[in-house]
């Protein structure tokens, strides 16, 4: 019996390249969820916010209400405005996979009043 030693090691070839692209597809999808993740992050903090604001309507505290809820949610306030009836604001955070491409960032929007 002999053996053709010109496909020795392709089977290790295969393997790696196997390997490799289960690792690239994991890192994907992991890079997808945090992202997910973010953009309910800066909802969930915007509409907390914004309910902040709302339960001191009527006087100067509204968007100061807000911006104390978005600093203990660690999201940025883009902008906060308050009128007799309602608080509107805008968050952001920077989308997690920015880090390795130009994406804009993750920007969410909530309004509350009574």
């Amino acid at each position: 019996m002999t053996q053709n030693h010109s496909e020795r090691g392709s089977a290790t070839v295969m393997s790696i390249a196997l390997s490799l692209l289960l690792i690239a597809g994991t890192v994907g999808s992991l890079l997808g969820i945090q992202t997910i993740v973010t953009v309910r992050r800066t909802q969930v903090a915007a509409d907390l916010a914004a309910l902040a604001g709302a339960t001191v309507l009527g006087t100067s505290d509204a968007c100061i209400a807000a911006e104390e809820v978005m600093a203990r949610n660690h999201v940025k306030l883009q902008s906060c405005v308050a009128s007799d009836n309602d608080v509107s604001v805008e968050t952001w955070l920077p989308n997690p996979m920015s880090h390795w491409i130009a994406l804009p960032r993750i920007v969410s929007q909530s309004r509350a009043g009574i």
